[in-house]
């Protein structure tokens, strides 16, 4: 399968109907593949790939299992948080308590406190204002 991790003549019959965003997100699960496939390791102390990379790789397979792959739980949602806060309220709706990663404006994986407050609806808190971007599955 040289570079292409999922031929686009390989999908299946009922591609043609999943319309351009599925088709969006394959290309950017290759993308991603692709950039993790690349990744340097840092052999200089302990050898590691940027948490990042692992954390958008894992959305994007996310993604491509609820448009129509096997998804176990039933979906993903992402939030973007476009004005700085130390709190951030979000409603998902996706009936269970997802997990929960959150990349800043600067592209850097982030960690805030997690309160799931119902199976829809959950509250990241941080120690700063930060805005940025929180992916659900």
């Amino acid at each position: 399968m040289a570079n292409n991790v999922f031929p686009k003549n390989n999908l299946p019959p009922q591609s043609t109907f999943w319309g351009r965003e599925v088709e969006k997100r394959i290309k950017d699960l290759e993308s991603a593949a692709s950039n993790f496939k690349t990744s340097t390791l840092n052999t200089s102390s302990a050898s590691r790939v940027s948490s990042a990379s692992i954390s958008a790789l894992w959305y994007r397979i996310g993604q491509i299992e609820a448009a129509g792959g096997t998804a176990g739980s039933g979906g993903t949602y992402t939030h973007t948080q476009t004005v700085p806060d130390t709190t951030w309220t979000i409603t998902h709706n996706l009936g269970y308590n997802p997990n929960v990663t959150i990349i800043d404006a600067a592209l850097n994986n982030i960690e805030g406190d997690i309160q799931y407050n119902s199976i829809n609806e959950l509250t990241i808190t941080f120690s700063v204002s930060v805005y940025g971007t929180a992916y659900l599955s």
